[in-house]
């Protein structure tokens, strides 16, 4: 055995795996778009070659300047000479068994939980940090109008899960005159004092994609059903008799009775939203009406869970229809010839999606400020909702000056 020549055949096999465990390092950064930053890191394979490598040489040179002394065929043969003999190569496994298994140990706990590259490599990131959310697919469900108008409120539709500074943000830009004018839908008539549940709803994020199919599908089943009762006497025709006359904000209400039970079906919405009282009203939304639970609202709803419900505790009803409000009195009601009814278990949510009706204050908000004293007195004339003297931007999705507000992204 020559020592010498073994000692300098690891070394240079060590110093060529330290060279193809640096290119493979380097290689691999490279690929995944972190450039030369972090070459050696203890997240890359070429580490284990590069450690490898590096314990080959050192004991290469120990053993080629050592071992010829310590393996001559002259000299001393006691026991402590052959134990060091055969000790030295047990160490040096040990060694280099040891360096491979901690490199490969720090590459595992260094390595990213995903295979994913780290968008930001250069940043520190501390046991708080979660993964970065995944990117809504509900931001045109709906228009424009909401978002404004939902900024302007300070209401919430981020679910709470972004928590931003609104400092030198301007909330009102880019909203017209129109739209601030109708933020408020003017007086009204009992039993308006019901609704106490103005402006926008709160929203939660939608970020799974097959929940926002779902969504999209249903609102557009809903949509097919409001176009199958364009007018009150339609409602009629299909078993819905008025329940409330035309008042702003909600419009007038026609119940099928026949449909009202404790389950949520998209097409067959117990309800029908008109905007005036006469036969030619024109249908402006849907309304669905639960009986449920008299301490929690109804979970059943569109997709997303989102669906707004409210209800109306002691109104005043003749017959089937609603006559005084929830403050009507006892004996302000039965001079009306009508009864204080209950309702605590009967919940409703409104959806609006009557093409030219939809909310700015939310598809399912519970209150539509489109549906305007005006609109009452120009009941069936022109397309819905076209008589409401507003003018709110209904196009899909969050304009951009508010992107920054809504989605927590850099100003522009």
């Amino acid at each position: 055995m020559d020592p010498r020549r073994i000692g300098l055949t690891m070394v240079g096999a060590g110093a060529a795996a330290q060279v193809g465990g640096l290119a493979l390092d380097a290689w691999s950064h490279a690929a995944d778009g972190r450039g030369p930053d972090g070459v050696l890191g203890t997240q890359d394979v070429g580490h284990l070659l590069f450690v490898a490598g590096l314990v080959a040489v050192g004991l290469g040179a120990v053993l080629a300047l050592l071992g010829p002394r310590l393996y001559a065929t002259t000299g001393d043969t006691g026991p402590g000479r052959r134990l060091a003999q055969f000790g030295a190569p047990a160490v040096a496994m040990a060694l280099v068994v040891g360096g491979l298994v901690g490199a490969g140990s720090s590459s595992l706990a260094g390595a990213p939980a995903s295979s994913s590259p780290d968008p930001n490599p250069d940043h520190d990131h501390d046991a708080t940090t979660v993964a970065a959310e995944a990117p809504r697919c509900d931001l045109d469900v709906n228009p424009a109008a909401y978002y404004r108008e939902a900024v302007m409120h300070g209401v919430d539709l981020n679910g709470g899960a972004i928590d931003h500074d609104h400092a030198g943000a301007d909330p009102a830009a880019g909203i017209g005159e129109g739209e601030v004018a109708g933020a408020d839908p003017g007086p009204t008539t009992a039993p308006a004092e019901d609704h106490d549940h103005d402006g926008p709803q709160a929203w939660t994020p939608i970020t799974d994609p097959q929940v926002c199919e779902q969504l999209r599908t249903e609102l557009a089943e809903a949509s097919a059903v409001a176009a199958r009762h364009p007018t009150a006497a339609d409602a009629r025709d299909a078993g819905y008799v008025m329940v409330t006359t035309y008042i702003p904000g909600i419009a007038s209400h026609w119940m099928n009775f026949g449909l009202v039970d404790t389950t949520f079906d998209v097409g067959a919405p117990e309800m029908l939203l008109y905007d005036g009282n006469g036969d030619d009203a024109q249908l402006v939304g849907l309304s669905y009406y639960l009986i449920g639970s008299a301490d929690t609202p109804p979970t059943a709803g569109f997709a997303g869970g989102n669906t707004d419900y409210h209800r109306h505790i002691g109104l005043c009803v003749r017959g089937s229809l609603v006559v005084g409000g929830e403050g009507t009195s006892s004996e302000e009601c039965a001079a009306r010839g009508g009864i204080k009814n209950d309702g605590s278990r009967a919940w409703m949510a409104h959806a609006w999606v009557v093409p030219g009706c939809e909310s700015p204050w939310g598809v399912f908000s519970a209150k539509n400020p489109k549906l305007t004293d005006e609109l009452g007195r120009n009941s069936g004339q022109g397309p819905p909702c076209s008589g409401s003297g507003t003018d709110y931007d209904d196009t899909p999705g969050v304009p951009a000056e508010l992107a920054h507000v809504v989605l927590g992204a850099d100003e522009p």
